[in-house]
């Protein structure tokens, strides 16, 4: 039984030591026809098609029409954010307005990239607009009444 166990098997190294040879040699001929350089430029490429511009998420201290500036606070710092033509701006339903439009403590996102060591606002799109945020009125986002609140509703002081 061993004799005809080890005849069986006296083929299978010899057939794998060609296939280790031509998988290499096979490698190596698509490698040479197909390029190094090009693979990595195509990589290269791919990545740079999907890298996203940076985007955060701030309140404005101020905004500046005329000189199409920016100011907003983020992680306790102000940052100024160039604004350019191309910016798109939108408000919170998704319309597009003019930079003059944003208000002091709107929420805002901005999506930026950097201009000779300036950030440049690509595009900027309020979240949650001022207005919302001081008394709780509008769409039930902000602080809401507070409590205490006992008042009959439609009683104004």
């Amino acid at each position: 039984m061993k004799k005809m166990l080890s005849k069986m098997t006296f083929g299978l190294p010899a057939a794998l030591a060609s296939i280790n040879l031509v998988i290499p040699v096979l490698l190596a001929v698509f490698i040479s026809i197909h390029g190094v350089e090009h693979a990595h430029g195509a990589q290269a490429e791919l990545s740079q098609k999907t890298a996203a511009p940076p985007k955060v998420q701030a309140t404005v201290r101020s905004v500046d029409a005329t000189a199409n500036l920016l100011k907003v606070r983020m992680n306790k710092k102000s940052v100024t954010f160039a604004v350019s033509p191309q910016t798109r701006i939108t408000s919170r339903d998704g319309q597009s307005i003019n930079l003059g439009a944003i208000n002091k403590r709107d929420e805002v996102k901005i999506a930026w990239s950097d201009a000779a060591g300036k950030p440049v606002a690509d595009e900027i799109s309020v979240i949650l607009p001022a207005q919302y945020k001081k008394n709780g009125k509008g769409d039930g986002q902000g602080k809401g009444q507070g409590k205490g609140s006992n008042r009959a509703q439609g009683d104004d002081d």
